[in-house]
């Protein structure tokens, strides 16, 4: 129960003993005095009424004018009754009359009971009692007035307990609830990593004192979380970047394609652009290192110049001392053709005579999914080869194997959803115990005669071709929801970048969840880390649309694209799974060692669990063990297996 609750609760009781003690002592005090009154009130009536009828009683004639005066007196004021008798005990004159108490509860009655008083007074004859005059009180009005006076205190003491314990709660409310309710989302936030700071400070002292720490915790671990990222990031640039031209270097290209030729979720194609920076070896000789390096920050500038003129986004690298390599993904040769003549053009305006070779030259490759390195490098390579002989500066690679026709594939897509089944295999992610975390689900699509499996690396790509992306996206996620309810561990499913963005595609998406309900406890979303750098506040729309319905987030290939650390603050994803090109061989990669222990603090600060992926050999997960990560994936912990449920 809250503080404030109780506090509530307590008032409460105390005011109502208060309430029910001032109530009682009220009706009590009114209860005496109508009792002194009534005794008194009977005394006096006997006294006078015994000097009055003195000289009416000595004979018989006399006693009417007696009996009269005793009939206005007993009219005329509250009694029960009056009695006169003789010095034998004879009743001469007697009036009396019922109590009535119709009106009031017995209850009340009882509690308060008033034994109505009565009162003598003797007459005489000289010496000789000559009569006895017994006066007795009527209670009856007692207890109404009594009753009235009680109900009156009631009803004023009621407005009173309620005025002053809504005034309790409200006074409650904002001196102790409130400010201990905005200490409580501080907290919560700075669990979060977002080093808020309250700006409303209570005035109570010990309240006061209370936010003033809070608020300096708060700034002090905004401080350490802030230079624990920057180091990260300072590491990050300095293993990464070209220190010339600040974009990416070999070893940041490296990571990147790698990951992208083998990014199971998205399967990636497009296209690999070597721009030769032709003349730097004779610039560098006739006129020295500083001109070489204008040289080369000016082939890169223009680069990044024309290319964002043609796409939104688009990756740059120097990958070695004159060559810069440059990605453009899920494009078409006619787009690339284009990107490449306004590249040339550009080149040609920043010619200089002292550029004896042309200021540069371009090989260009496409790339899919699944495909070697060292073969696209080889075709980027050759077409450069070719392009430094040729007038146009530019040559594109033809040396790719011969694709089905778009209208296979349509068939072939449009058989699948026709079909409507897709069948899954499952690997799972086990936490330092070999306990499993959750399994990840990949999806398998049957060809036409349902014998085997369509290879994902060249559908997904003509689907995206087609716009069937979101389609087939439907279809997998609809069959992974039916088996969800068979299944007896979290799963995680991936989802492409291209069905994150879209709404159409979410709000289906959400749909589906709504109707799965608990379920959803039971399900990791994982988008790659390539996502998180497009449009941050787009993704953070849709992920937290998720995660309101109780579904967890995982961010996979986390370190090959370089996206900046500031992301997973925002994003707060459940799981980071760290990109399997950094745990390679891990104990004899002393950067990838450094990067991996900076990476493991950041999210643990964040309260994020980290997974390794892609973990082959004992070796690589007795190191990785040693670095606090989390949980594990890969061949050495499980091989995927086909899910039966």
């Amino acid at each position: 129960m809250s503080l404030s609750k109780q506090l509530d609760i307590g008032f409460f009781f105390v005011m109502l003993i208060m309430f029910i003690v001032t109530l009682w002592s009220n009706t009590a005090n009114t209860h005496n005095l109508l009792s002194n009154q009534l005794r008194s009130h009977a005394q006096d009536t006997a006294t006078s009424m015994s000097m009055s009828l003195t000289p009416h009683i000595a004979n018989q004639e006399e006693l009417v004018i007696a009996k009269t005066m005793t009939d206005m007196i007993f009219d005329s004021g509250f009694y029960a009754s009056i009695t006169l008798s003789d010095a034998q005990g004879n009743i001469m004159i007697s009036r009396a009359t019922p109590s009535d108490v119709e009106n009031i509860p017995a209850w009340f009655i009882t509690f308060f009971n008033i034994d109505a008083p009565s009162a003598a007074a003797k007459i005489y004859d000289g010496l000789t009692t000559k009569a006895t005059l017994l006066v007795k009180s009527n209670a009856s009005a007692a207890y109404k007035q009594m009753w009235t006076n009680a109900v009156r205190s009631f009803q004023i003491a009621f407005v009173v307990f309620g005025a002053a314990f809504v005034m309790i709660l409200l006074l409650v409310k904002r001196v102790i609830s409130n400010p201990l309710n905005i200490v409580i989302k501080q907290t919560e936030a700075i669990s979060r990593q977002q080093f808020t700071q309250i700006l409303e400070v209570p005035k109570t002292v010990e309240l006061r004192k209370f936010v003033a720490a809070v608020n300096f915790m708060s700034g002090k671990l905004s401080k350490l979380f802030k230079q624990l990222s920057e180091q990260s990031e300072t590491y990050r640039l300095f293993a990464y970047t070209d220190p010339l031209t600040k974009v990416g270097n070999r070893r940041a290209f490296q990571l990147y394609i790698e990951q992208l030729l083998r990014n199971e979720t998205d399967h990636t194609s497009g296209h690999l652009l070597i721009v030769s920076a032709s003349s730097l070896v004779e610039v560098n000789k006739a006129y020295g290192g500083d001109i070489g390096d204008h040289y080369l920050v000016g082939i890169c500038a223009t680069a990044k110049e024309v290319l964002s003129k043609h796409f939104a986004h688009f990756s740059i690298y120097r990958i070695n001392g004159a060559d810069f390599a440059l990605i453009v993904e899920n494009t078409k040769t006619e787009q690339v053709v284009t990107l490449a003549e306004a590249l040339a053009v550009s080149y040609k305006r920043i010619e200089k005579n002292e550029y004896s070779q042309g200021s540069a030259h371009i090989g260009i490759s496409a790339f899919a999914f699944n495909e070697e390195l060292s073969k696209l490098m080889k075709r980027a390579d050759n077409a450069l080869t070719v392009a430094k002989d040729n007038t146009k500066r530019w040559e594109l690679s033809e040396n790719l194997p011969a694709t089905q026709s778009n209208d296979v594939w349509q068939n072939k897509i449009q058989s699948i959803l026709d079909v409507g089944v897709s069948g899954f295999m499952a690997q799972a992610i086990v936490n330092r115990e070999q306990e499993v975390e959750y399994s990840e689900w990949f999806a398998r699509l049957p060809n036409e005669q349902r014998s085997a499996s369509l290879p994902m690396a060249e559908l997904i790509p003509a689907s995206i071709r087609l716009d069937h992306a979101q389609k087939l996206d439907k279809l997998i996620v609809s069959n992974l929801l039916e088996k969800l309810q068979r299944a007896s561990s979290k799963v995680g499913v991936n989802l492409s970048r291209l069905s994150l963005f879209d709404i159409e595609f979410m709000d289906w998406f959400v749909d589906k969840l709504e109707q799965a309900g608990d379920q959803c406890e039971f399900l990791v979303v994982e988008i790659s880390e390539r996502t998180l750098v497009h449009d941050i506040e787009s993704l953070l729309v849709q992920t937290n649309r998720l995660k309101s319905m109780g579904i967890k987030i995982a961010v996979e290939h986390f370190g090959a694209q370089l996206a900046g650390i500031r992301h997973l603050r925002k994003l707060a994803p459940d799981y980071l799974k760290i990109d399997g090109s950094f745990t390679k061989n891990i104990r004899t990669e002393i950067d990838n060692q450094l990067f991996i222990h900076s990476l493991v603090n950041v999210a643990h600060g964040l309260n994020i669990k980290v997974i390794a992926e892609m973990i082959e050999t004992e070796a690589e997960r007795d190191w990785l063990m040693t670095a606090q990560i989390d949980y594990f994936q890969g061949y050495f912990i499980a091989a995927p297996k086909p899910v039966s449920c």
